[in-house]
């Protein structure tokens, strides 16, 4: 069969170690042995193969060194050790997958001279050191995954000549310092995630007009500066998530032109000023979370529009004045926290209409009045309903006891008898 070009053999239940014998296929140039229970190492005869441009050997139980070819693609196995400096010369790798492997040690500086590289995933791994200024050479790459290691150190300022950028994922690593400024200079990029590091300084502002950005994480850092400068501009955005961080300022009524957006995290932060109503009109949200912030203000009744809302969470915050009743229109509603603001006036019966709710807490509020009957057709609360720490009066609903699903229960604190 020397004059095989293709040879298949995808999803099926192959065993054993791959066949030395593979070498002899001098005239190969795509091998696909992805999704079988393949062991053992990668015979390094495979790497005879001079035609060989494609192979792929995912989700197998594949050990050892990596295999010299043109296209790599070794993600989901058990690859050990370190990624070979040799790699680098491969002038012609357009791919290099090593995603969820056991690998260790550096990112080696020579992957800078693959300068025809579009997709570079190293994702899920246990690599160390930094990322090498070499790659800033790399002006062809389009998608780079590095997240999920132990990587530390700055992000060099060569990234910035990665014009072509579409994704970047830095997230779950070590790294430190300040984001470089002009990340998304070339304006192709979608997808930007460098959640659950240690970085500093400001959010790009390049940022807040990359029109083509959908989805966007910068939670679990130490970003400091004006909120207002971290989004806006973007048409497209379907999920930001800027919890956790240093942000101070004001929300501005233009993020309500994010009309594509599903959930806006921007919890536990320096967040002050009130919750802009122009939220209200962002009919595709689905999770809103200004947890842990320094709101101020009424919660707008716009909110009440939001008919798509799953979660929302405006708890511990300054709010005040009362809860409209207009809430009681978000029938999807499954997570409800008003706890920890200055909220008064009686609980709205209205809420009752929020048939799906789950979870409904309003402790450490100024409630006053009875609890409404109504509260008791809320047949899905299973988690927690919590009422603590208000105001509340008059004798306890005997209806409470049709909750079957509910776990937890707290009124404590009330002026109940």
């Amino acid at each position: 069969m020397k004059s095989l070009f293709v040879l298949s053999l995808t999803q099926n239940y192959l065993t054993g170690p791959i066949p030395v014998s593979l070498g002899n296929l001098t005239n190969l140039t795509r091998l696909y042995l992805d999704n079988n229970y393949l062991s053992s190492y990668i015979p390094q005869e495979i790497g005879n193969i001079i035609s060989l441009i494609f192979v792929t050997l995912c989700t197998n139980n594949l050990t050892g060194n990596l295999s010299k070819l043109d296209a790599i693609e070794l993600h989901d196995n058990k690859l050990v050790g370190s990624i070979p400096l040799e790699l680098g010369n491969l002038i012609n790798l357009l791919s290099l997958d090593v995603s969820i492997n056991h690998l260790t040690g550096l990112i080696p500086s020579t992957l800078g001279k693959l300068i025809k590289l579009t997709q570079l995933k190293l994702d899920n791994n246990d690599l160390t050191g930094s990322i090498p200024a070499t790659l800033g050479n790399l002006s062809n790459l389009v998608n780079v995954l590095v997240s999920g290691n132990e990587i530390s150190g700055f992000i060099p300022q060569g990234i910035t000549n990665l014009t072509k950028l579409g994704s970047i994922s830095l997230s779950r690593n070590k790294f430190s310092g300040y984001l470089p400024q002009d990340i998304c200079l070339g304006g192709l990029l979608k997808i930007f995630t460098a959640n659950d590091n240690h970085f500093i300084g400001p959010v790009p502002k390049v940022l807040k007009n990359c029109r083509k950005l959908t989805r966007l994480r910068l939670n679990q850092n130490r970003f400091s500066g004006n909120i207002s400068d971290a989004f806006g501009e973007n048409p497209d955005l379907v999920y930001i998530d800027l919890s956790y961080n240093n942000l101070y300022g004001k929300l501005l009524p233009i993020c309500g032109e994010c009309q594509n957006l599903t959930s806006i995290k921007a919890s536990n932060n320096l967040i002050s000023g009130l919750i802009p109503p122009e939220l209200g009109e962002i009919a595709q949200l689905q999770t809103l979370d200004l947890s842990s912030n320094h709101l101020l203000y009424e919660i707008p009744k716009e909110l009440g529009k939001l008919r798509s809302l799953v979660n929302l969470n405006l708890s511990d915050n300054h709010l005040s004045g009362r809860i409209p009743t207009e809430i009681g229109s978000l029938t999807n509603l499954e997570y409800l926290d008003l706890s920890t603001n200055s909220l008064v006036g009686p609980i709205p019966k209205e809420v009752s209409s929020c048939s799906s709710l789950i979870y409904l807490s309003i402790r450490r509020n100024m409630i006053n009045g009875s609890i409404p009957f109504e509260i008791c057709s809320l047949m899905n609360l299973q988690i927690l309903l919590d009422l603590s720490q208000n105001n509340l009066t008059d004798s306890i609903p005997s209806q409470l006891q049709k909750l079957q699903k509910l776990e937890n229960m707290n009124l404590s604190h009330n002026m109940i008898f």
